[in-house]
């Protein structure tokens, strides 16, 4: 008898926790990608030449 409350009593608490742990691993995937989109926006920007740089080369090498 003990064991079917304890197993009901789990599936209970199971069920609510559920939701709210898929809640928080998709925030946190979120905010992972997001980090990661930033990061590779700002290795662009620190990989491209500044304009100043780009204005007087009119000639090829």
């Amino acid at each position: 008898m003990v064991n079917i409350i304890d197993m009901s009593l789990g599936m209970i608490i199971g069920m609510i926790l559920a939701p709210i742990m898929m809640k928080g691993v998709k925030k946190l995937h979120q905010e992972y990608r997001v980090n990661k989109i930033l990061k590779n926006l700002k290795e662009l920007r620190v990989n491209e030449k500044p304009e100043d740089e780009n204005k007087n080369n009119t000639f090829l090498p």
